[in-house]
């Protein structure tokens, strides 16, 4: 009995020390990566569609995108022409663009926050972006993560829908990527 209860405690004790030392640590972000140097240099290849619509704004996220990166303060970003000026490489696979004139029923906490989502009629907009930073020099994959983001409004049609996800998306993937507040594993 005293075996098992010490075997139990031991797991948990390696558990939580495996959690908090890196092993299962979630991965950080690159703020920390590039935050002292003067000028990260990045490329970006053409987005791919890979979605069914032919609307989804693949030239308007690119743009976003590249306004995003001009506009970082804390990291000093500059957009090159060719992948083997970068020191970065970020690529953008937009896999589902969908858009609708009533948004889903959302699984809010209690009854009447179900009952009011259910009874509203809002206009709904879904993306959802594959994006990937790979080190031009070494090719290797830095960050890569699938980024779903929703946007719902009360009036919103579908050519008004993809400027307004588009900023979304960027803003989530630099704060994600980015963000000196995202940059420090949590506790």
């Amino acid at each position: 009995m005293r075996k098992t209860l010490f075997t139990m405690i031991a797991a948990v004790a390696i558990v939580l020390a495996m959690s908090t030392h890196g092993f299962c640590k979630d991965k950080t972000n690159l703020y920390n990566l590039f935050r002292k140097k003067a000028v990260t240099k990045v490329y970006i290849p053409p987005i791919k569609n890979a979605s069914d619509s032919s609307k989804a704004g693949t030239d308007a996220l690119m743009q976003e995108l590249k306004d995003a990166l001009a506009n970082r303060k804390s990291i000093v970003f500059k957009i090159v022409d060719k992948k083997e000026d970068s020191d970065i490489v970020i690529s953008c696979n937009l896999v589902t663009f969908l858009w609708s004139d009533k948004d889903p029923i959302d699984f809010i906490v209690g009854v009447y926050g179900v009952a009011y989502d259910a009874l509203t009629t809002e206009n709904y907009a879904f993306q959802e972006v594959m994006f990937t930073v790979t080190d031009a020099k070494k090719a290797k994959t830095l960050w890569s993560e699938k980024l779903k983001i929703e946007y719902t409004k009360k009036s919103m049609t579908e050519d008004e829908s993809i400027p307004l996800i588009n900023k979304k998306t960027v803003k989530t993937f630099m704060r994600d990527c980015f963000s000196k507040r995202y940059s420090k594993p949590k506790r």
